[in-house]
């Protein structure tokens, strides 16, 4: 009986340590460290090639000012070399990487004049970082990321300029934007050389990288798939 009651109690134990908390997403990894270091060469590369200039700084300027005089990233599209940008997403949609960088988004459609639907908290709260939302039309959400608000932006280091302007913004938003990086970056427009800010700039723009490729970054695939081609 008490060797019965040993081995439930292990088992027991043993299942609670192999369930996935939040805590997981919540630090650096040598594995997530390597996938963010290659998101940030990519980017680099993606803008440098399609602003050429002397300079990366240049390139980073010009980006910018093509985003801010065509008013909106909607008309702004990037070439994109979509076999490395598979590769590394590839890494980037494992769950223990994907959800150190990026939250599952809920989103619950209403009727116009309708309260918003009050739900439990789903073993999936519990387990990865989530967002809920919810209003009376689907919402692309644009270009921005969902982020994991307790994840990389909260743990990167804040020891550059505009690393720390950044966060600066978040803190007193709430939230962060492309257009608050893009500011950001504008008033410190000498750091984007440090390869801690073309990193920060790769997660930030990661997804609008991916629309520019086809690839959905929230549902960690291409926008057709399934499609068929008659």
């Amino acid at each position: 009986m008490r060797f019965l009651f040993f081995s439930i109690l292990v088992f027991y134990v043993g299942l609670l340590y192999s369930q996935t908390t939040l805590d997981d997403y919540n630090h650096f990894t040598p594995e997530r460290q390597h996938v963010l270091s290659k998101m940030g060469e990519f980017f680099d590369e993606t803008i440098r090639k399609n602003f050429p200039a002397e300079t990366d700084t240049l390139s980073y300027y010009n980006f910018i000012m093509c985003v801010i005089t065509s008013e909106g990233f909607d008309r702004v599209i990037l070439n994109i070399d979509r076999n490395r940008l598979k590769e590394i997403n590839q890494m980037l949609f494992e769950d223990h990487i994907y959800f150190f960088f990026y939250a599952k988004l809920i989103y619950t459609v209403r009727r116009r004049g309708e309260p918003p639907p009050i739900e439990p908290i789903t073993d999936i709260m519990d387990t990865i970082p989530t967002i809920r939302s919810s209003g009376t039309y689907p919402s692309t959400f644009g270009y921005y990321p969902i982020l994991n608000f307790d994840g990389y932006i909260k743990v990167v280091p804040d020891d550059n300029p505009a690393i720390k302007r950044i966060k600066e913004d978040f803190v007193a938003a709430g939230d962060i934007s492309l257009t608050m990086v893009m500011s950001a970056l504008i008033i410190n427009l000498r750091e984007v050389s440090h390869p801690a800010v073309k990193e920060l700039c790769a997660f930030v723009f990661w997804r609008y990288l991916c629309i520019c490729a086809g690839v959905d970054l929230l549902e960690r695939k291409p926008y057709c798939e399934p499609c068929y081609i008659l």
